[in-house]
This record gives structure tokens, C-alpha cells and sequence, in this order.
């Protein structure tokens, strides 16, 4: 007999769980940083729907609204950490992926990189000009072929108004008709965000 799948993880969640919680899935240094993350993130995050975000079946398109810059490394954490594990190609502005220390985390999940802003220095917009000859598009069908889920933020820049939407970017819809997989809504909201002085809380509904 096969041995048991580990439990569901949830959200808000706090030390000593962060540390015990099995991650089988992740390579050491891999569970080892989730396990950082969470240690800072994990009990600022609360999540309506966490057992439908675990469930998701492999590959789906996980598409979320963007408020703050602080979602660039909670939000993939705490998704990351409801899924056990299972990873989450994000994709994410190119010039974020070089920055000192956070670029490093960053790469680790294996994000699709897109190269829509331009770069003021030119060796940087050299390089940008070289690895935007390759469509985005592309490189999110093969993650997805190859079984891999997305994290995309449709409107493609921050939003601090999450009740009101903006237009989606080009190419979301591209994505969907061509890979046919299933797409599952994320809302997020921060709602002490309003409240100067309160702590970076913010929510997730999913699915």
C-alpha cells in the first residue's frame, strides 16, 4: 500500500507548523526557503477557499488581480504552500529577476520571464531586445504542456483598486484557448492597506 498523502496545509499559519509541515514535493534548498517565506509571511495571509486552491488538478492557469509589490513574493509563497508544494511558474517583469537577493528567490520557482519594459542602460537593453525575440506566449504553452501550472496577473501592472479591475494585457486569452486548461480566479485584497500604522494583512479568495 502506498503511503498516505500529507495533510492539507492552510492559511494563516505560524510557527512550529511552517516547520514541520511536509513539503515532499520541493528539492531541500527549495522547501527550505518556502519554509523562510512562510516563517514571515504565513500568519499576515488569510484564505477563503484554500482547500479548492489545493485541489487544483495539474496543469491550470492561476489568474490574480495585483495591488501592492508586496504580493511578488507573498503570494507565490503562500500558493506554493497550499499546493504543497507543487510548483507555480509566475510570470514576472524581467528586471525584477536581477535584482540582488530577491531576483535569487525569484528564479528559483522558474518564472516565465517577460521582457515588456524597456531598459535605460544598454547592455540591459541588449539583453532585453535578444531575449524578447522569443514570444511569451510560447514559453507559457510549454510549461503548461509539460504539466506545469501558471501564476499570471492579467492586468499586467499594480492596481490599487481591486473592486474595480482594469483591462486585461494581450495574450492571457491567447494562452487559454490554445492549452485549453482550466483557469482559476484569485482575488486579492488588502484590507488594512487603508489603516496607516496596521500590518501588511492581506486575503486571498480562490477558485
Amino acid at each position: 500500500m502506498g503511503s498516505a498523502p500529507p495533510p492539507l496545509l492552510s492559511l494563516p499559519c505560524h510557527l512550529p507548523e511552517v516547520w514541520t509541515a511536509e513539503l515532499p514535493l520541493l528539492p531541500p534548498i527549495e522547501r527550505f526557503l518556502l519554509r523562510g517565506l512562510m516563517t514571515a509571511f504565513g500568519p499576515l495571509v488569510s484564505v477563503e477557499g484554500a482547500e479548492r486552491l489545493a485541489g487544483v488538478p495539474e496543469p491550470a492557469i492561476f489568474a490574480l488581480n495585483h495591488t501592492t509589490t508586496f504580493e511578488c513574493l507573498a503570494v507565490p509563497a503562500a500558493l506554493h504552500w497550499l499546493r504543497q508544494g507543487r510548483r507555480l511558474h509566475f510570470l514576472i517583469d524581467w528586471m525584477y529577476l536581477h535584482l540582488p537577493a530577491v531576483g535569487w528567490l525569484m528564479r528559483r520557482s522558474l518564472p516565465v520571464p517577460v521582457y515588456g519594459k524597456p531598459q535605460r542602460w544598454r547592455l540591459g537593453e541588449h539583453h532585453r531586445r535578444t531575449q524578447a525575440r522569443r514570444p511569451v506566449v510560447d514559453a507559457c504553452l510549454e510549461r503548461l504542456a509539460a504539466g506545469g501550472s501558471l501564476g499570471i496577473f492579467p492586468e499586467g501592472t499594480r492596481n490599487r483598486l481591486p473592486g474595480h479591475l482594469l483591462p486585461g494585457r494581450p495574450g492571457l486569452g491567447e494562452i487559454v484557448l490554445r492549452s485549453t486548461v482550466p483557469v482559476v480566479p484569485v482575488g486579492l485584497r488588502f484590507p488594512a492597506a487603508e489603516r496607516l500604522g496596521r500590518p501588511p494583512r492581506f486575503e486571498a479568495l480562490g477558485g
